[in-house]
């Protein structure tokens, strides 16, 4: 796999998704939600290629970046949180304008574009279904997490997808 096809699109892209979904996000619930869109993407589709299905027909749809964008989270207060977009967000208003485009999927079967685009929305309808605090709370209960918060260092994203694969897979 190619470095380029290491992410599925940019955050960009999916805080344009999100905005679909969810008329107006608080800064808490943008992060929350990047969050776990990223922890059950890893967790799911971004395993395909791992997959014995995949190693058996070779099938390229299968063959679906690991990640879904390239991010670092931190450990804060209040769950994890993407220093980037916490800046910009608070500082700009350059989100307001962000639109979600399926052609900036970095794949090329047009069936899985659809399937992980309606995937994402249903994670994105099941947390705005979750206050905000509540998404704040069920962050908390996160190993990596707690591993990181009396620092409030790095999130290591293997990690985060690691936990996230054992709740995909429950």
């Amino acid at each position: 796999m190619s470095e380029k096809n290491k992410y599925l699109t940019d955050i960009k892209n999916i805080i344009g998704l999100m905005k679909e979904e969810i008329e107006d996000i608080s800064p808490l619930r943008l992060q929350k939600t990047l969050y776990f869109l990223f922890a059950y993407y890893g967790a799911s589709y971004g395993q395909l290629s791992k997959s014995k299905d995949y190693e058996l027909s070779k099938d390229e749809s299968l063959n679906l970046p690991n990640y879904l964008f390239d991010v670092e989270f931190e450990a804060w207060q209040y769950g994890p949180v993407i220093r980037e977009v916490y800046k910009d967000n608070k500082y700009s208003d350059s989100y307001k304008e962000l639109e979600f485009s399926m052609n900036d999927f970095d794949i090329e079967d047009k069936t899985m574009k659809k399937e992980i685009t309606e995937y994402l929305r249903e994670i994105i309808r099941s947390t705005y279904k979750v206050s905000d605090f509540g998404l704040v709370e069920r962050s908390h209960e996160d190993k990596e997490w707690n591993k990181n918060i009396a620092n409030q260092s790095e999130m290591d994203n293997e990690l985060i997808i690691k936990e996230y694969i054992e709740i995909v897979n429950a």
